[in-house]
C-alpha cells in the first residue's frame, strides 16, 4: 500500500501554536537552524499516527508554551492529517484535552488529566479502534525504520535479522549454501532443526570438551 501525507494541520503542539502546510506528492524538504520546529514537525506526524514522538517515547512534553513557558489553561492540542491511501483519502486526527473538575461546594477546578480523542473522516474511533486503523494502513517498525536513521540500529540484532529477512523474502537454506560441499552436513542438519538449535547444540558439545580438557 503506497501512503501521500498531503496536508498537515497543527494545533498547540509543541513549539507550534498553529501551523497548517500542504506537501508535495513527491518530496517535501523542511530546513531551518536549530529550534525552528523540523523535529517537532516530525513529532506531530508521529504523534498523529502512534501516540509517540520520533524517539518511540510516549511521555514527552507534548503542549505549546507560551514565551514565558506557561501552558494555557483547558489548552487543546491537535494534529490532523490528510492522506492517500492507495489514492483512497482519508482524513487522521488525534487531540488531547485537559479535564478539569470543578469540586464540590466551591468555585475552583481541579486538573483531572488528560483526555485523547481520535477521528478518521470525522468519525470519533475509540483508541483500539484507531490504532486498528492506523495498523492496517502501515506498519509502525516500518514507519519508524523508513523516518529515523537510528531506529533500525537501536535494535537488537534478533529485530535488525527479522526485519531484513522480511524486506529480502524467504530465501532456502539451500540458496544460501549456493552449492558448496563444505555446507552439506550443516544443510542435513537444517533439514530437521534451525540453525538457532544447531549452534545451541554446538556450543553444548564445545563446552563439553573444554570441561572434560580441563580435568585431563
Amino acid at each position: 500500500m503506497k501512503i501521500t501525507i498531503k496536508n498537515i494541520a497543527i494545533q498547540n503542539f509543541k513549539g507550534f501554536e498553529s501551523y497548517e502546510t500542504a506537501l508535495n506528492p513527491d518530496i517535501t524538504s523542511f530546513y531551518g537552524e536549530n529550534g525552528t520546529g523540523k523535529t517537532s514537525l516530525a513529532d506531530a506526524i508521529s504523534w498523529c499516527l502512534f501516540g509517540k514522538d520520533t524517539e518511540n517515547r510516549q511521555q514527552f512534553d507534548i503542549k505549546h508554551h507560551a514565551p514565558d513557558g506557561s501552558t494555557e489553561k483547558g489548552i487543546e492540542v491537535s494534529v490532523s492529517l490528510d492522506i492517500l491511501c492507495d489514492s483512497v483519502p482519508h482524513n487522521i486526527t488525534r487531540k488531547l484535552k485537559e479535564n478539569w473538575v470543578k469540586q464540590r461546594g466551591t468555585t475552583n477546578e481541579v486538573f483531572k488529566g488528560n483526555a485523547t480523542e481520535y477521528f478518521v473522516d470525522s468519525q470519533p474511533y475509540t483508541q483500539a479502534e484507531f490504532k486498528s486503523f492506523i495498523s492496517q494502513i502501515i506498519n509502525e517498525s516500518t514507519f519508524r525504520a523508513i523516518t529515523s536513521p537510528t531506529f533500525f540500529c537501536s535494535q537488537k540484532w534478533e529485530e535488525q535479522r527479522r526485519f531484513l529477512s522480511n524486506m529480502v523474502g524467504e530465501i532456502s537454506n539451500t540458496e544460501i549454501a549456493g552449492g558448496d560441499e563444505k555446507y552439506s552436513k550443516l544443510l542435513e542438519s537444517l533439514s530437521t532443526e534451525t540453525i538457532s538449535s544447531v549452534l545451541k547444540s554446538l556450543r553444548y558439545r564445545i563446552n563439553e570438551c573444554k570441561s572434560k580438557l580441563s580435568e585431563y
